[in-house]
């Protein structure tokens, strides 16, 4: 898991870093928590400015496994393409609505009838894709750091609303 948030971090600074613009760039991370699956996760996220109030940010986001029943557990894994609009921006505390596509990839255990005679669990995994929309804010406490909060809903056969705090980096 480290070397694809890993080859999705450096792609991301080799595309956004490399275009000769004054459009601002960034990288970040944190902590999420999703609703559907109970469990807190990790986000890596990028936000790549069109103008003062758009920006493209596409996130990736893995929720910790959780158990379903003993000794079986079920993991959730989301890629995002979002577009933000920046509707309110002041000293200390911009405000903005998302909305986008979202990829949900749950895998989860199953039994079959070989497991009742000494058979192991197998793996089963579906694919999803959904719409975003939501709500965040950026905090300027000053520094090249900033803080960020949002609430994102998935609408799909996989409902969830995603909880999500973290900070980003400037990379220009």
């Amino acid at each position: 898991m480290k070397k694809f948030f890993m080859i999705i971090l450096v792609a991301s600074q080799v595309i956004f870093g490399s275009e000769e613009s004054n459009a601002q760039t960034t990288l970040g991370g944190g902590l999420a928590y999703g609703t559907e699956i109970e469990s807190i996760g990790i986000h890596a996220t990028g936000q790549y400015f069109i103008n003062d109030n758009m920006a493209i940010t596409p996130s990736i986001l893995y929720y910790f496994p959780r158990e379903l029943v003993e000794g079986f557990n079920y993991k959730w894994f989301e890629i995002n393409a979002n577009g933000s609009y920046y509707f309110i921006t002041d000293e200390s505390m911009n405000v903005y609505a998302l909305a986008g596509l979202n990829i949900a990839i749950i895998s989860f255990p199953f039994l079959d009838f070989s497991s009742v005679f000494g058979g192991d669990a197998n793996n089963s995994s579906t694919t999803k894709v959904g719409l975003n929309i939501g709500i965040g804010a950026d905090f300027d406490i000053g520094s090249n750091i900033t803080p960020f909060g949002q609430l994102r809903y998935n609408l799909s056969s996989f409902d969830q609303l995603a909880i999500e705090a973290g900070v980003r980096f400037p990379l220009q």
